[in-house]
């Protein structure tokens, strides 16, 4: 191995003149400006060293490269070198700002499930940086800078959610009860569906009312007794959040299994069907505040009849009957949406004989009379809703319509049902 001698004052460097360019430094005192600019020479290197860098140095490095010499002779001293071609420039160490030393904030969630927040905080977070649940909190590790960032998008993300209270009525008809009252349907119509409004030439199924509207044709219907009352519900809900009311019952359903042992259907446990009224919404605020996109899922069932299955030992099975719809709308505050298009048939026997004689075989059918009639019912879906702050309380509930006189025919536009 081909050595070459450097000496500099009583300091000895021996630099390898090897494919691997390692070198020796023997340094038992001396000036660090001159071992570095010693350094420099062996590698036929420029260097740059500051004003300010002074002071005695005691080093022996064995085998390392002048990179690594370098760094272990300025790292101490709080300086590092930057290479740029065959120029070696020393500065000042770039000391970390107190702003940039991580550390962990605590935020109180008040509005949301905190891990609700967390997830959506970590979609948000930087390599190095970790979210995590404690409790009802939730805690963000990361620099300062960033936990004022966060801490901002924290308030926006738990911000008070605003409500809406849902106002519901199922209202069953006799079909052909509105062209009886004289309420035209208009077939083409404007009609509010979220996310905007549309024309529609063919009979909607849906229609936006204003609040008299919805009086006049209450109150028709009740005056006319051609209309029965199956349910009001009412609840609030909040923004982005789906709620739910039932009234009814729960029906026990039945699960079977196969037992291979005996080769018969087994009851291996218990589904219960809610049977009554539903409804289903979920509220989301739009056009800054202005207005309100509903989901909602009204439903109606009853048990029309029952059926057996199982053979011996069988289990009596309700048979029932569902009127449901989902539809997506956007309302403002106050409007209504009727929901329509769900008929069913009805049918009811009667029979009426002479008493005594009616019973007589064979001449009985002479002194008795049967009789069959049926109609057409339609369930009518009205959803009114009303924008509550955040926080507020449920109102009482509005006054129903007058309906014990009838009012002036009116003539609306919105169409309520396909179909005449």
């Amino acid at each position: 191995m081909k050595l070459k001698r450097l000496w500099c004052l009583l300091l000895a460097v021996v630099v390898p003149m090897a494919a691997a360019e390692n070198i020796l430094v023997d340094v038992p005192a001396g000036d660090v400006r001159d071992v570095l600019r010693t350094i420099a020479d062996a590698h036929g290197l420029s260097v740059v060293i500051p004003g300010e860098l002074t002071g005695k140095v005691s080093v022996r490095l064995d085998g390392i490269s002048y990179g690594d010499a370098y760094t272990a002779i300025l790292d101490p001293m709080g300086y590092e070198y930057r290479q740029r071609g065959g120029l070696v420039i020393i500065r000042r160490q770039e000391q970390p700002s107190p702003a940039s030393k991580p550390g962990s904030v605590m935020y109180r969630v008040r509005h949301r499930p905190a891990a609700e927040v967390a997830a959506s905080l970590q979609s948000l977070a930087r390599e190095q940086e970790a979210v995590q649940v404690v409790g009802e909190h939730v805690v963000f590790h990361g620099s300062p800078d960033r936990q004022a960032q966060v801490t901002e998008i924290l308030g926006h993300i738990d911000a008070p959610r605003r409500q809406v209270v849902v106002e519901c009525r199922f209202q069953e008809i006799e079909r052909g009860s509105a062209d009886k009252l004289g309420i035209a349907w208009s077939q083409s119509m404007e009609m509010t569906v979220a996310p905007r409004a549309v024309k529609l030439g063919a009979p909607p199924m849906t229609a936006i009312l204003s609040l008299s509207q919805l009086s006049a044709v209450l109150s028709l219907y009740e005056s006319s007794n051609s209309a029965r009352l199956v349910s009001s519900p009412r609840l609030m809900a909040r923004d982005g959040e789906e709620s739910t009311v039932n009234v009814g019952r729960q029906y026990p359903l039945p699960q079977y299994r196969f037992a291979t042992e005996s080769g018969v259907l087994q009851v291996s446990g218990f589904e219960y069907k809610d049977v009554g009224v539903s409804l289903k919404v979920t509220p989301r605020f739009v056009d800054d505040g202005a207005a309100v996109v509903l989901d909602l899922a009204p439903e109606v069932s009853s048990v029309v009849s029952s059926t057996t299955f199982g053979g011996i030992g069988a289990a009596e099975l309700p048979v029932i009957a569902t009127r449901s719809v989902r539809t997506r709308v956007q309302l403002r505050d106050g409007e209504t949406v009727a929901l329509s298009g769900l008929v069913t048939a009805e049918s009811s026997d009667s029979a009426s004989e002479v008493k005594g004689l009616g019973k007589i075989p064979v001449l009985g059918r002479l002194f008795r009379s049967d009789s069959s009639t049926g109609k057409d019912v339609e369930l009518l879906v009205f959803v009114t809703v009303r924008f509550l702050g955040a926080g507020a309380a449920l109102p009482s509930p509005a006054p129903p319509p007058a309906g014990s006189r009838p009012l002036p025919r009116p003539t609306l536009s919105p169409h309520l049902r396909p179909g005449s």
